[in-house]
């Protein structure tokens, strides 16, 4: 997922930048699931839901997805926290290392 959070402003301006719709997004001082309130303002955009399924592949569709938006990443990234997320789950006997091929290093860096 690519997460964006944002001090000073709301969402609206946020996905304005990103030039597409983020699956969640929250404002400042919104409520949090445990009562708390916000401090940043933030979206995120996580395009694959289901959780079971190879880090790369995931990694490799949230590149593709992402790469036709890079010069508004770009922009967005003045103004905001932009980061990748990669979460994994796995039993103690299966947490190796992730493997990143050339081809994902590639569109990393771009």
């Amino acid at each position: 997922m690519i997460i964006c959070l944002f001090r000073n402003s709301c969402t609206e301006e946020l996905v304005g930048y990103l030039g597409f719709e983020p699956t969640e997004r929250w404002n400042i001082n919104d409520k949090t699931k445990f009562g708390g309130k916000r401090k940043k303002s933030g979206i995120i955009y996580q395009p694959i839901e289901k959780k079971t399924g190879e880090v790369e592949d995931k990694l490799t569709n949230l590149l593709n997805r992402l790469l036709p938006y890079k010069e508004e990443i770009s922009k967005l990234s003045d103004v905001a926290s932009v980061e990748i997320q990669v979460t994994y789950y796995g039993y103690k006997d299966e947490m190796w290392g992730f493997h990143f091929d050339k081809k994902i290093i590639k569109k990393l860096s771009i």
